[in-house]
């Protein structure tokens, strides 16, 4: 399964290693840090430590992507930068609604996913009384959320996954009962569950109700088109398969559902002008007229410029196919150790398998200098651009010995 399957898409990141500060002491998660490794065309433009299966924990970010962050810094020693930031922002903003299809004036920046989904069951008055329809591998975040609306006196259900998936008929039998909101994660964190959005928002919208997506686990890694999904909002952080960093994401909320919002927080970024001596109170068009409220971070924005160039240049469909044979050689080799599927296979980036002892096994793993998602009794990998077959096989020998002094300890 070797050879470099990703050399002919294509690789328009610009790098300037000449003037790149990467130091060589960063700190590193686990004990042990193995020299730098390069294994594909992609891996040229990262650093990476060890073999990293884990993107959908933290994606790690492009040198290219740490350029322009390094660039952003420079310029804040001079008085140009708030000109220049917006203009960056303005940018971000664009390539992003060009990456989800959709129009720029639906985007709104927020601090996090789970702060847009907040602000979405706000502005839709949902209250003691409301019924909310959710499920089981919706983010954990969000969950909790829900579950305090509801003892808040919110209808909440919560629809339970069979085997790891989701079934359209169980969603739409929790939706007979009507609901003013379905809110789902478009590929689960815990198993990689993927939802088909547009039948989810055809099943909602005839029950009458309004979908919200979390977008984390997908956006970046494949393709999507949210205007034709028919989803009504949907949002994401950056860190993730957007290859950027944390405190800043975006927020969409499709034209026609927007006049059924009510802003309930406010803030400056809402105002058609920033003059504020002008007291001119007219609020911005679109989605963040209605959300944007305070200031983002343009270190985040700086590490976007970079990571969304290349993804709204690359061809996302060729990434996913490249990706598919790591991650059935993922699973094979995890049935050769008798490790389970958590969930049933799909196109997105994600495959987990039930483990019943996950510390002892994440101790290994980071004790070898590989790394995955151990926890919830479970194991989640998660490759990207640069992981090659290579990558799964030095993982399964680990866990192949842990696994193996487990059995021994237990027998």
């Amino acid at each position: 399964m070797g050879g470099d399957r990703y050399a002919l898409l294509g690789l328009p990141f610009e790098a300037r290693r000449d003037r790149l500060i990467v130091p060589d002491d960063l700190p590193h998660r686990g004990w042990h840090r193995p020299e730098p490794t390069v294994r594909n065309a992609f891996g040229r433009h990262f650093r990476l430590h060890g073999v990293w299966l884990d993107s959908a924990y933290q994606h790690p970010m492009s040198l290219e992507s740490i350029q322009a962050i390094q660039d952003y810094l420079a310029c804040r020693t001079n008085a140009a930068v708030a000109s220049h930031a917006k203009r960056e922002q303005d940018r971000v903003q664009s390539l992003f609604a060009r990456l989800v299809n959709v129009r720029v004036n639906e985007i709104a920046f927020v601090p996090t996913a789970t702060t847009a989904e907040n602000l979405i069951v706000s502005a839709l008055g949902i209250k003691a009384g409301s019924r909310i329809v959710t499920d089981d591998l919706h983010y954990t975040g969000s969950l909790y959320m829900y579950r305090q609306l509801r003892m808040a006196g919110v209808e909440v259900d919560v629809v339970r996954a069979r085997q790891g998936v989701v079934h359209l008929e169980d969603v739409r039998a929790a939706l007979a009962r009507g609901a003013t909101l379905l809110a789902v994660s478009w590929i689960s964190a815990w198993n990689g569950h993927r939802h088909d959005l547009a039948a989810l928002s055809a099943l909602a919208h005839d029950r009458g109700a309004r979908v919200y997506v979390d977008l984390m686990q997908g956006v970046g890694a494949l393709p999507i088109d949210l205007d034709a999904s028919g989803v009504d909002f949907a949002a994401t952080s950056s860190y993730k398969w957007l290859m950027a960093d944390l405190g800043l994401g975006f927020l969409y909320v499709r034209g026609s559902a927007l006049p059924e919002l009510t802003a309930t927080q406010f803030g400056a970024r809402q105002l058609a002008t920033s003059d504020g001596a002008s007291r001119d109170w007219r609020t911005r068009p679109g989605t963040a007229g209605k959300f944007e409220v305070g200031s983002v971070s343009n270190i985040v924005v700086a590490a976007l410029t970079s990571s969304l160039e290349f993804l709204t240049s690359v061809d996302l469909d060729a990434i996913v196919a490249a990706r598919q044979p790591i991650l059935e050689h993922i699973r094979l080799e995890a049935a050769r150790l008798g490790l389970k599927q958590a969930g049933c296979a799909s196109h997105g980036p994600i495959v987990a398998f039930h483990c019943a002892d996950c510390s002892s096994v994440k101790a290994a793993l980071q004790q070898a200098g590989c790394y995955v998602t151990c926890s919830e009794h479970r194991i989640r990998f998660a490759p990207t651009l640069f992981n090659t077959a290579d990558d799964v096989d030095a993982v399964m020998r680990v866990l192949h010995k842990a696994l193996g002094q487990l059995t021994g300890r237990s027998s």
